[in-house]
């Protein structure tokens, strides 16, 4: 059957491959009737042969069956389809310890995301990424399939071989492996539909909820990947805004303190805020070190004060930006202040006294334009 089916088979125009499905449909299930009727036989019902073919018949059970999607359905959806087949193939081996179905999970699920990363390409002005509504579904379901198997794997803990023979299998390297690359399909996902500057101000909230998931799962990966996206949001809106002057991106008739110039860095800084909260309020338990909550804090000074100065350079008068920023910077200090005491918080306390020197360089700068006073010409 194999010699005559796969002399068929194609590379299509509409579809990955082009042949005859039901005869991929027959040969995958009776394929995988034989792969588990000889697993399932008992010693001396079936030769030494036949046990050592196993793997070449697990082999040529997955290739066949992974030609039904690409036969049925276009790249940008056989890739999310062959990863929702991997989460299967691995749901199958947790539940009849199978290493073979395991290991041949973890190559769909690649497969899957490689197909599917191969059909992305440039958006129109408006959106990143090509495809729209249908770019975002496709890349959630690869995303959710990676994030099902690797969740599946982390509950089974090490896994024995069939009968608790032989040493266990450690799964922690692919299954944190899936995570992080099912988390990254996810957050690809507001590429499909916005722009840099709105995907820069959604990725620091998404990296709130996986912090909060990664926390209660005690997921170190997890909580790294939900850090470097706050990293990413960053990054993402320095792109959209060119690297270059920090008010000319903003367009002029833009409305003072309403625009994406500015809110997108306040939500950068807000939500490193949280993060950073977050990672302090598990510090206690013993959890986690507080070098990341330094971290978190040192980025949302960074992003809080340069939104506020880019804002108020763009829309206040010359003579009046020294005033702003002198009663922004205390404004800010005396916020801090008050959270610290109310989170029992001193770490933000003790960053507060960043905007000392802050200051004085304000202070600085008015010397140098000649101005007598900080507050000269507020009116």
């Amino acid at each position: 059957s194999a010699v005559y089916f796969l002399p068929e088979l194609k590379f299509g125009a509409d579809t990955v491959l082009e042949g005859p499905v039901l005869s991929a449909v027959l040969l995958s299930v009776s394929a995988g009737i034989t792969y588990w009727l000889i697993n399932r036989a008992k010693a001396g019902w079936v030769t030494e042969i036949e046990l050592t073919l196993r793997p070449l018949l697990v082999a040529f059970f997955a290739f066949v069956l992974a030609t039904i999607p690409m036969i049925l359905l276009p790249a940008e959806w056989a890739g999310p389809a062959l990863a929702v087949l991997g989460a299967g193939f691995i749901f199958t081996a947790m539940r009849w310890p199978d290493r073979r179905l395991l290991n041949t999970g973890w190559v769909y699920q690649v497969a899957g995301g490689c197909l599917f990363l191969g059909t992305l390409h440039a958006g129109l002005a408006d959106t990143v990424l090509a495809d729209s509504w249908p770019g975002l579904v496709a890349t959630c379901l690869v995303g959710v399939a990676m994030l099902a198997a690797s969740t599946m794997v982390r509950r089974k803990g090490p896994w024995m071989n069939p009968g608790g023979t032989g040493a266990s299998l450690n799964l922690a390297a692919p299954e944190h492996l899936a995570l992080l690359v099912g988390l990254a399909f996810i957050n690809l996902a507001p590429l499909f539909v916005l722009p840099w500057r709105y995907s820069a101000m959604i990725w620091p909230l998404a990296g709130i909820v996986i912090l909060l998931w990664a926390i209660h799962l005690r997921h170190a990966t997890a909580i790294l990947f939900a850090l470097g996206l706050q990293a990413i949001a960053g990054l993402a809106h320095v792109h959209a805004r060119g690297g270059g002057d920090v008010v000319a991106m903003v367009p002029v008739d833009a409305t003072a303190f309403l625009n994406n110039g500015f809110i997108g860095p306040l939500i950068i800084a807000v939500a490193a805020v949280v993060c950073a909260w977050l990672l302090h309020r598990d510090t206690r338990e013993g959890v986690i070190v507080s070098t990341f909550g330094w971290i978190g804090l040192i980025w949302a000074g960074f992003w809080w004060g340069f939104g506020w100065c880019a804002e108020i350079v763009r829309v206040t008068p010359m003579l009046q930006v020294t005033a702003a920023l002198t009663a922004t910077m205390v404004a800010t200090a005396w916020l801090m202040n008050w959270l610290s005491r109310r989170l029992d918080w001193p770490h933000l306390l003790k960053s507060s006294a960043v905007y000392l020197p802050v200051l004085a360089l304000i202070v600085m700068d008015s010397k140098v334009r000649g101005l007598a006073h900080p507050l000269e010409g507020w009116n």
